[in-house]
């Protein structure tokens, strides 16, 4: 924890890789607990899988690699929840400078 505890303690950026990012359909529900809930904004094929880019309604920007024959049940503007394990994603503190 020292690590995480040294960054908190400045601006920090929290990175985790697409295939990580597990998304769900919302509808007009309510975000799950231990999720991030958001619209999708933008698709990018690439083969087998789809990027899509989230914008969560914290204000982060997120992206979530789906199979691609699973695209479609998130079309641009649809609200989703997205989770990850907690182990996944990297702190790292940004410079001041």
């Amino acid at each position: 924890m020292g690590d995480v505890d040294q960054a908190a303690r400045g601006e920090v950026l929290v990175r985790d890789f697409p295939e990580s990012v597990e998304v769900t359909a919302l509808g007009d529900g309510k975000a799950p607990a231990g999720t991030l809930a958001g619209q999708v904004t933008s698709h990018s094929f690439l083969g087998a899988i789809t990027r899509i880019k989230i914008a969560a309604e914290s204000g982060a920007d997120l992206a979530a690699d789906v199979q691609s024959t699973r695209a479609g049940a998130f079309p641009i503007g649809a609200r989703v929840a997205c989770r990850f394990e907690a182990e996944s994603p990297r702190v790292l503190k940004l410079d001041d400078a």
